[in-house]
């Protein structure tokens, strides 16, 4: 079976036939699966794609604002390294703003005959959920009445009309409908049905933030690419502007928050330096007003300008040390730093104390985009949260070791100055008092001079701000592309599953198909001289070549007659041959008594013989009488002549089985049954014998000795190709030599290998015993 199988490669002609024979079921196949791909095409959801550019770095080439007025290396959020940009991009609460702000909780569909389409821009109505007590997912039928009214239901709403505008209150929250301007009131009546549906914010906001793509377009590049995908593509080509929108004006709103920190802290310590400035003021006036206009020597001037030098050194220091304190408060006592100043705003050069706030702000808005409400635990946050209680500590022993390193110049200056005084002491009393006076306002005018070109610097700052981004190609509805379902791909692999499908389907059959189709299985199989075949019989006649002599099967029997002619030997007397098959029901009693009619309407004495003494059935063609016959003889009950019978057919004798005998084997080998066929052939020209199965019982095996020629019939789609082993077996044994085969029940109806000529040998025939139990072939 395996060896059959191995060699059972069909060749490309056959696969031709095999198309051509099975056409109907390819056009069937092919109709079905371009249907199922039209409505695919159809009534899928379209899921289309669009994009937006945007350069996430934009201020790279810029100059800084602060460094412009400064003149120092500001190191503000703009270091912000870029993943932690594109992270921000797809953060929640960003999402969850945009979502917010197109009121994507609240979805409109519009119900079509066979699927509801969704209908965000184009819609005559907007609901507006004023309070809802987070019963979402429910669904609001809506109908428009006119342009003043319409009605809504939903599973807790029965059905109710209500005004435009109207606050409607429910159990679940209240809420109104409003109708759009935009909506043409003389379409209102034409208008379908609306379905409602209000969504938690916090799943759209999920489900959005799960299908944002964002791509670098390169490396070396801070241009990216963010792209999604949906149903609408208004939708979301609007959601992809408005989320670049939001991220560009948190960036802007972050940059500004520093100036207005900045500033609002200054205002605080102006306020307080003014209130001394205006103190020393008041004593400065009151002094030259007691004591008059008191002129100062040069010398006083010289003790006066070393002590106001000094002085301004000291106050630099004290303002440092101020912005420490406030710095090292805010620390320990703020766990959120989005208000912290940086050191450059305050006029404190020292990059490295910049960097480690930015760092400081960098984690902290990371953390918070992770977990915006505080409450989540995960092993990243706490990674985070270890991050900036670290950094905390850095920045307090900085903070430590800057005091104590100002602290000690502090000193220093103190102690210079307290000379500076001393030498003042010589002066006269009221010189050395007016002195000090105006050394104590220089200094606080200084001071407030400083911290008013802060303020100032800090505004122009405010009012210099752009976001580091910038949107360099925005997503417009032309941009959108449909990515599902595509139509063209669909056709083409509907087209070609169902090409193949039943390609593959009969291929398959074909290669375990394990009965003979055609001669091509005979000839792969076994080297036993192949007769031809005999073509279907569905006329419903016996004898087939005398009622229908121009019939396809009748020239089958004649071109067998004709090719057994060039394989039986030459001699004077009759000649015989025996038919015989595998099983019970492949034609070979059919064959044997069609071709002994053939040869008898040619003019040939012949004679048919019923050896199947098991299953006699030849009898039925010519008589209904069985009583005498081969058994009958052979035991020696009847002679050769009430044997020998006349049929209606000129030329053609028969000789029935008889009964049924208990010993058909050894009365089939007896010598009797030999002197009996050569006496036979001396009478006939032909001499015909019709036998039992081979494979069933031995009984034929003892006449295959006795006759020139052994013919073994198949059947199509009947015969399995592994009972031709056991033919093969006579065959290779030299058992029986003078053995032919024929192919019987050869259907042309649905064979194009056979209607293109027999030599191709070609047969599809996918009956698969349907004919079992019927026609002229189940009598053997």
């Amino acid at each position: 079976m395996a060896k059959l199988l191995d060699e059972d490669f069909i060749p490309i002609k056959k696969f031709v036939f095999l198309i051509l024979k099975n056409w109907q079921w390819f056009i069937v196949s092919i109709s079905l699966s371009l249907l199922v791909s039209l409505l695919i095409n159809r009534y899928s959801a379209n899921i289309y794609s669009n994009s937006i550019k945007m350069n996430v770095n934009n201020s790279s080439s810029e100059i800084d604002p602060l460094e412009s007025v400064l003149g120092e290396k500001t190191s503000r959020f703009n270091s912000v390294n870029f993943s932690d940009k594109i992270f921000m991009i797809t953060s929640y609460p960003l999402v969850y703003k945009t979502i917010n702000d197109l009121g994507f909780d609240v979805e409109y569909f519009i119900q079509g005959n066979i699927k509801t389409a969704e209908s965000y821009k184009y819609r005559p109505i907007t609901f507006n959920p004023l309070i809802f007590n987070k019963k979402y997912g429910q669904e609001f039928n809506i109908d428009l009445i006119n342009q003043y009214q319409y009605s809504i239901e939903s599973d807790l709403l029965m059905k109710k009309t209500y005004n435009f505008d109207e606050v409607v209150n429910t159990s679940y929250g209240s809420f109104s409908v409003s109708l759009n301007d935009y909506f043409e009131l003389e379409k209102i009546n034409d208008y379908p049905a609306l379905i409602v549906k209000v969504k938690n914010p916090h799943s759209i906001t999920k489900y959005y933030k799960d299908k944002i793509k964002v791509n670098r377009l390169s490396k070396e590049a801070s241009i990216i690419n963010i792209s999604i995908e949906g149903e609408d593509l208004v939708k979301e080509t609007e959601f992809l502007n408005k989320l670049c929108e939001n991220y560009i004006q948190d960036d802007l709103n972050t940059k500004n928050q520093v100036s207005t920190n900045t500033i609002k802290f200054i205002d605080q310590q102006l306020i307080e330096i003014k209130d001394s400035l205006n103190l020393i003021e008041a004593q400065l006036q009151i002094f030259k007003k007691n004591n008059g206009v008191v002129q100062i020597s040069v010398e006083s001037e010289n003790f006066y300008g070393d002590i106001k030098d000094l002085q301004n050194e000291k106050s630099k220091f004290l303002i440092e040390n101020k912005y420490f304190k406030y710095l090292s408060d805010y620390l320990n006592k703020k766990s959120s730093f989005e208000d912290i100043i940086v050191p450059v705003s305050y006029g404190i050069s020292n990059n490295l104390l910049n960097d480690l706030i930015t760092q400081l702000v960098d984690l902290q808005l990371e953390r918070d985009l992770l977990n915006p409400n505080g409450t989540l635990i995960n092993p990243v946050v706490s990674e985070l949260n270890g991050k900036i209680d670290r950094l905390k500590g850095t920045l307090n022993d900085m903070i430590s070791n800057l005091k104590s390193k100002n602290s000690i110049l502090i000193n220093d200056l103190t102690k210079r100055i307290k000379v500076s005084e001393e030498m003042l002491k010589t002066l006269p009393s009221v010189e050395r008092e007016l002195i000090n006076i105006e050394r104590h306002y220089e200094l606080s005018e200084n001071i407030y001079l400083l911290l008013m070109t802060k303020r100032t610097e800090a505004g122009i700052l405010s009012a210099g701000n752009v976001s580091d981004a910038k949107i360099v190609e925005p997503a417009i509805i032309q941009s959108g592309v449909l990515v599902s379902p595509n139509k063209s791909q669909n056709n083409i692999l509907a087209l070609l599953i169902g090409i193949f499908l039943p390609f593959t389907v009969f291929t398959l059959i074909e290669l375990f198909y394990t009965k003979i189709t055609s001669s091509n299985d005979i000839e792969k199989n076994t080297k036993i001289p192949y007769l031809g075949y005999v073509a279907s019989n569905n006329t419903g006649f016996d004898l087939i070549v005398n009622e229908k002599p121009k019939s396809r099967i009748s020239e089958s029997f004649r071109n067998i007659r004709s090719n057994i002619e060039f394989i039986l030997p030459k001699h004077n007397f009759g000649k015989t041959m025996l038919f015989t098959s595998s099983i019970s029901g492949e034609g070979k009693t059919f064959c044997a008594k069609n071709l002994a009619t053939v040869y008898a309407i040619s003019g040939k004495k012949t004679i048919i013989i019923g050896a199947d003494l098991r299953k006699p059935k030849m009898y039925l063609t010519f008589t209904d009488q069985n009583d005498v016959g081969l058994s009958t003889f052979l035991s020696g009950h009847s002679t050769k002549d009430e044997i020998i019978q006349n049929s209606k057919i000129e030329n053609l004798d028969y000789i029935t089985s008889g009964p049924i005998p208990p010993n058909p084997a050894e009365l089939l080998g007896r010598d009797k049954m030999k002197s009996f066929i050569d006496e036979l052939k001396n009478e006939y020209d032909y001499v015909i014998i019709d036998s039992p199965p081979v494979f069933i019982v031995s009984d034929s095996m003892s006449l295959m000795e006795f006759v020139d020629l052994n013919v073994y019939v198949l059947r199509q789609n009947y015969t399995k190709r592994e009972l031709l082993n056991y033919a093969n077996s006579f065959y290779d044994s030299d058992k029986v030599k003078n053995i032919s085969l024929i192919l019987n029940d050869v259907d042309f109806s649905n064979n194009y290998g056979y209607n293109y000529g027999y030599n191709y040998g070609y047969n599809y025939g996918y009956n698969y015993g349907y004919n079992y139990g019927g026609g002229y072939y189940d009598e053997d």
